[in-house]
């Protein structure tokens, strides 16, 4: 309970203070035009540290710390098997959803480029009847839609780097914070090798992983997508042996997974005991 009493208010550091990204039109993020002038500054003289743009309030470590640790409190409270997993997806609940719709609308527009060439190269084709215009039409809507799928995939993993920074700065703030209430019995039980492991190994993993997490948001629309384009080029019966054959591949996949998941584990313990010997 004590620990629900925060240190300071969070809803007053969220005020504008000065960070170029903040006021920035969608041009600006498309583009990172808001970090121009930082790329000026370089270009003349070494960066000081009055160069560098102030975080944003919404990203600073306290204030997410702070916030994570109550709905980390939440979950204990409310669940019979608290998880910290949990506690974050429902913290960043909208976040998640944000970046999963996102790069299933990238994903769309990815898996649509290879059928608006189809149609492009279909022109050359002397069996195909298609005008000089229509073959026109088609090679400018890709080209747009390419523009367009470059500018937000950029913006997007931009933001997912961002997110997963974020992630790493809340645990490991919620780590420092654990770290300053355990008694004495239970430092004599963890070494500060372990507290320096989670910190520098696990927690560092959130910022390395979160940008290969779109996989997870984007595979089944880009299944559907792939199904769809076969079908109507190919037809029923050639795209289910096409779907069958690359079905048949998962089991080896799954498998490579769990070994890959069983030898981290194994390292991790490892690392742990390494760690623990040495501080």
């Amino acid at each position: 309970n004590q620990s629900l009493n925060l240190s300071f208010p969070i809803a007053s550091m969220v005020v504008n203070n000065g960070h170029p990204e903040i006021n920035a039109g969608i041009f600006n993020r498309l583009s990172f035009w808001w970090v121009q002038k930082l790329f000026t500054a370089g270009s003349k003289h070494t960066l000081t540290e009055d160069d560098v743009y102030p975080i944003e309030p919404r990203l600073q470590s306290e204030r997410m710390t702070a916030l994570l640790e109550q709905q980390w409190l939440k979950e204990t409270m409310t669940s019979k098997k608290p998880s910290l997993g949990m506690a974050m997806l429902k913290r960043h609940f909208y976040t998640f959803l944000y970046l999963a719709l996102a790069f299933n609308v990238e994903t769309v527009f990815r898996c649509g480029i290879p059928y608006f060439v189809a149609k492009i190269t279909s022109y050359f084709d002397p069996s195909v009847d298609m005008s000089m215009s229509v073959a026109l039409a088609w090679a400018a809507a890709m080209t747009i839609l390419y523009f367009i799928m470059t500018g937000f995939r950029s913006l997007f993993y931009y933001r997912m780097m961002r997110f997963g920074s974020a992630l790493r700065v809340e645990v490991t703030g919620l780590i420092y914070r654990k770290a300053c209430r355990i008694t004495q019995k239970e430092i004599g039980e963890r070494s500060t090798g372990y507290i320096i492991n989670l910190i520098t190994n696990h927690a560092h993993r959130l910022d390395e992983n979160i940008t290969s997490a779109n996989v997870f948001f984007n595979v089944f629309t880009a299944i559907s997508m792939t199904f769809v384009i076969m079908y109507i080029e190919m037809g029923l019966y050639a795209t289910l042996a096409g779907v069958f054959s690359i079905l048949m591949f998962l089991p080896l996949q799954i498998l490579l997974n769990k070994f890959v998941v069983f030898l981290r584990e194994k390292l991790s313990v490892l690392t742990d005991s390494r760690v623990k010997n040495i501080h």
